[in-house]
């Protein structure tokens, strides 16, 4: 991901929450690592694949779903790490699949952060809920758009419970205003709208153009994204671009808007 994109998505009025949702999930990707006194043996052990030492541990009686300070159990520290045999034996074992910690996140949800498509589809098949938020309005869905983990992504739009309509169009949002246009076009094939309204109005289309990407305005209004809309100030896309200066994204929009009216 490009630093600049992602501080400049920090300060944009697309999305609702979007500083502390961003933020945050971005410190906890970084913290995700295991070290120090805040973790016990069990939790250590998950983190770092020691099947083994999980096995003997919880046969002594430790505690499966034994927290930290953090609230992070060892089944999330887990799947956030990658960890997939110690995933698996602590889901076999009966960890609490949805717990969550101090800041609203599961298994599901750190895993989908760091791409863990695998362990994804584990979690999903083992029961875990798609839709559940962290305390600052993220999902599993939009982590993994955010963070663009492609197959992740395809993982979690799979689920048996269908996904929350509000968190794939913030999914598609995010992924408009970074240009990820991959992520874009699973987003489109699983029928999330493309004119769907973000914070102030703003649709995906008009986050493509406020962060230049002329490649992701050209898909998006190959799939009929609304060339004409305007946010809740009254502001058009075109005047967005106009604003920018980008004669290849007012280009597009301009011929967009003609072909529009002669239809």
């Amino acid at each position: 991901m490009k630093f600049n994109s992602f501080f400049a998505l920090l300060r944009s009025s697309i999305l609702p929450r979007v500083s502390a949702l961003i933020f945050v999930s971005f410190l906890l990707i970084l913290t995700s690592g295991c070290t120090g006194d805040a973790y016990s043996e069990l939790q250590l052990a998950s983190a770092r694949g020691q099947t083994d030492m999980i096995s003997v541990m919880l046969e002594n009686g430790a505690d499966i779903n034994d927290a930290n300070k953090h609230g992070k159990t060892p089944l999330m520290l887990a799947a956030g790490n990658g960890q997939f045999e110690s995933t698996k034996l602590l889901l076999e074992r009966n960890a609490s699949i949805d717990a969550q910690d101090i800041d609203g996140m599961t298994a599901l949800i750190m895993a989908s952060s760091s791409g863990h498509d695998k362990i994804i589809k584990l979690l999903l098949d083992s029961g875990a809920n798609v839709n559940i938020t962290n305390n600052y309005g993220a999902t599993a869905v939009t982590n993994a758009a955010f963070f663009n983990h492609t197959k992740a992504l395809a993982e979690l739009l799979n689920s048996k419970i269908k996904v929350d309509s509000e968190s794939n169009e913030n999914a598609l949002l995010f992924s408009a205003g970074l240009g990820n246009n991959e992520i874009i076009k699973l987003l489109l094939s699983y029928g999330v709208d493309v004119n769907a309204r973000g914070k102030n109005g703003r649709t995906p289309l008009m986050a493509a153009v406020e962060f230049n990407h002329p490649d992701t305005v050209a898909l998006l209004l190959e799939h009929n994204a609304d060339p004409k809309a305007r946010d809740s100030e009254g502001d058009s896309v075109l005047r967005l671009a106009e604003g920018n200066g980008n004669k290849a994204i007012i280009k597009l929009l301009t011929d967009s808007t003609k072909n529009l009216s002669t239809k």
